[in-house]
């Protein structure tokens, strides 16, 4: 391989939604996302949520994982800077591999 080639890296798309009940009504938020097979965690969409997001690795790492395959996880992070070691963000991401 010459210096200036470019390995290629597998990407998976998932459709995400996400989702917040402790919020003025609910907070529903659909998207794409497009991640590396190699970095595959998902940041949360809570504005005010500390050292928060979705870790997909393990559930991506299942030898039956493929596309249509689906799964759901809560946000572990804290609320917000105040409630550190009171309330987690408990944000939730239902998603689908489309790709």
């Amino acid at each position: 391989m010459k210096c200036n080639e470019e390995q290629p890296v597998n990407f998976i798309k998932i459709k995400a939604c996400f989702e917040n009940s402790d919020m003025v009504g609910p907070f529903t938020k659909e998207t794409v996302i497009t991640l590396r097979k190699d970095e595959l965690f998902i940041k949360c969409p809570m504005r005010e949520c500390v050292e928060g997001g979705f870790d997909l690795r393990a559930q991506y790492n299942r030898p039956e994982l493929d596309i249509g395959c689906s799964g759901a996880s809560l946000c572990q992070g804290w609320q917000d800077k105040e409630r550190i070691n009171k309330h987690r963000c408990l944000c939730k991401l239902q998603w689908e591999m489309i790709e």
